[in-house]
């Protein structure tokens, strides 16, 4: 939803980095929902919660900015 909201804001970096970071992020859950408890499985899994986390803080701290950028005008 925010990769498409992005898109059409013309933020594209934005946009692909959301679109990248939840299907990485859904390739590490559904790996780890498969109850293995191998390293193989649970390295990638915290890797993609790093990223989640990171675009978390990046799209609020974009958005913040926008809120008031517009507050100020």
């Amino acid at each position: 939803m925010l990769a498409r909201y992005f898109s059409r804001r013309g933020h594209r970096g934005l946009a692909s980095y959301s679109r990248v970071t939840g299907a990485a992020f859904l390739a590490g859950f559904a790996g780890v929902a498969t109850g293995s408890s191998s390293s193989a499985i649970v390295l990638p899994f915290y890797a993609a919660v790093l990223a989640a986390f990171t675009w978390l803080a990046v799209v609020s701290i974009h958005l913040y900015r926008d809120v008031a950028s517009a507050g100020a005008a």
